[in-house]
C-alpha cells in the first residue's frame, strides 16, 4: 500500500516496537509513569453491544486484531479507542478500513508524497 500510495516506504522494514522500551514493554513502562491508566473498562461492538471488559484502553491500537479478549467466530478488530469513557469498540474489517485521513502538524521525514495526497 506504501508504493501505491507513494509515500516511499514500501522498503523499510516493518516495525512493531518501540526501540527505546526495555523488552518491548510499553505497558508496564505507561502503568510506572501513569498508574491510573490500568483501569477496567468496557469492550463494545459499533452498536454498543457490551463484549467484554479490558484492563486499560493503553493496550489497544486502532486496526488490532490479536490480543483483544474477545472471541466473535470471525475476525474483529478495534475500531474506535474512547480514553474518556475507557471504552474499546470493535468492529469487523470493513469498519477499520477507511481511505482518508485527516491530519495536523504533519513532519515529513522524507519526500512529500505526490499527487494522490490532497491537502485542504
Amino acid at each position: 500500500m506504501a508504493a501505491k500510495f507513494g509515500l516511499g516506504t514500501e522498503h523499510r522494514t516493518e516495525s512493531q516496537e518501540i526501540c527505546f522500551i526495555p523488552n518491548n514493554d510499553y505497558v508496564t513502562v505507561l502503568e510506572r509513569r501513569c498508574p491510573g491508566l490500568a483501569r477496567n473498562g468496557k469492550i463494545v461492538d459499533s452498536g454498543g453491544k457490551v463484549l467484554g471488559e479490558h484492563n486499560g484502553v493503553h493496550r489497544f491500537t486502532i486496526g488490532q486484531r490479536r490480543g483483544v479478549g474477545v472471541v466473535m467466530g470471525k475476525p474483529y478488530y478495534v475500531v474506535k479507542i474512547d480514553a474518556a469513557s475507557n471504552t474499546v469498540t470493535l468492529g469487523p474489517k470493513e469498519e477499520v478500513m477507511h481511505s482518508k485521513l485527516s491530519a495536523a502538524g504533519v513532519n515529513w521525514l522524507v519526500d512529500k508524497p505526490g499527487s494522490r495526497l490532497q491537502e485542504d
